[in-house]
Order: C-alpha cells, then sequence, then structure tokens
C-alpha cells in the first residue's frame, strides 16, 4: 500500500489549526480512496500485485460479471480449476493438456493432448497420430 507520509504531529498543550488537520486528513484520504481495495466500491483498478490469501475454507468467489485477465497469466498452484456451470473459453491462442483424465472430451477445433485418458472422445474432423488402447 502507498505510505501516507509524514504527518503533522500533535502534541499537549499546543494549539490545533484547522488547516494542518485538513492537511493530515487529506493524506489519510487519498491514500485510502486511491490506494486501498474496498470491499463496497462499483469498480476499482488494481494496478499492483494481488495476493489472496484466504482463511481455511474460504474461497475467492465471482458472483456475477467474472474476471477477466487482460495480459498475464493465470497460475494455480496446488490446487484446482472448477467449472460447475458455464464454459472454458480460449478465444486466441493455443490450449495445452497433458496428464488428463476425463469422461469425455469434445474439442471443436485442433487440440494438442498428451498423457490423456478419456472414456469418450469425440473429434470434429479427422484425428491424427497415434491412438493406444
Amino acid at each position: 500500500m502507498a505510505d501516507i507520509g509524514t504527518l503533522i504531529d500533535f502534541t499537549g498543550g499546543n494549539v490545533l489549526y484547522a488547516n494542518q488537520l485538513d492537511s493530515n486528513f487529506g493524506a489519510i484520504r487519498t491514500v485510502v480512496n486511491n490506494a486501498v481495495v474496498h470491499t463496497d466500491k462499483a469498480s476499482q483498478v488494481i494496478t499492483k500485485s494481488l495476493t489472496i490469501t484466504p482463511d481455511s475454507g474460504v474461497a475467492l468467489t465471482a458472483t456475477s460479471g467474472g474476471v477477466t485477465i487482460t495480459a498475464g497469466t493465470l497460475t494455480l498452484t496446488g490446487g484446482n480449476l472448477v467449472v460447475t456451470a458455464g464454459t472454458v473459453t480460449v478465444s486466441a491462442g493455443a490450449t495445452a493438456l497433458q496428464a488428463l483424465t476425463c469422461t469425455t472430451l469434445a474439442p471443436s477445433g485442433t487440440s494438442t493432448l498428451q498423457d490423456v485418458t478419456c472414456t469418450t472422445l469425440n473429434a470434429n474432423g479427422a484425428i491424427t497420430g497415434t491412438l493406444a488402447a
């Protein structure tokens, strides 16, 4: 978080001036409005790295609107990506799946699969390569 900076120190017996108090509160307000993550703000842009470490049993949930990553990568280490209802869409680029176990795999485009175990494989077009039972 951004530093608030040096505030005017008030000590016992000193006269408090409104402009000094306004200066202190203004510095605090600026940091809170511009550098603090708000829980009830309509929209907010975070320009720094964001690490979320929820308490045990707590998750990061997007109830509507979703999560958009414009540039960069979403990395899950030691966790799972679970899509309960809906889809996972990759509109450009490549999706590499390795050591995948699934019950049904139905790619609609070109897919490169390595070490995949499937009960059902539905493919549009020809399957090339070596298939082993």
